[in-house]
C-alpha cells in the first residue's frame, strides 16, 4: 500500500525558516494535485508546457498560502512563474 504524503527535509537542513515553509508550501500545493484530490495532470516532462502549468500551480498556491496567512515571504521558485 503506498502512502500519501509529501516529505522534506529537516527544517534544520534548510537556510532559513522561511525557505522550508516555502518548500513546504509548494509541495502541500502539488500534493492536492493527486488523482483522488483535483486529478491534476503529472505527466509532463521538465520544461515542457504540462511540466510548466505544474509548477505555476504550486507556485502562485504557495504565495496564496503566504498571503492568507499574512507572512511576507520571498518565493523561493518564483522562477516557476512564466512570464
Amino acid at each position: 500500500m503506498s502512502e500519501d504524503n509529501s516529505a522534506l527535509p529537516h527544517p534544520v537542513d534548510f537556510i532559513s525558516v522561511e525557505q522550508y515553509y516555502s518548500t513546504a508550501f509548494h509541495e502541500l500545493c502539488h500534493w492536492t494535485g493527486a488523482k483522488h484530490r483535483l486529478n491534476r495532470d503529472f505527466t509532463g516532462k521538465y520544461r515542457d508546457a504540462k511540466y510548466s502549468f505544474e509548477e505555476n500551480v504550486a507556485e502562485l498556491g504557495a504565495a496564496f498560502v503566504f498571503a492568507h496567512l499574512g507572512i511576507k515571504a520571498e518565493m523561493r521558485h518564483a522562477g516557476y512563474i512564466l512570464p
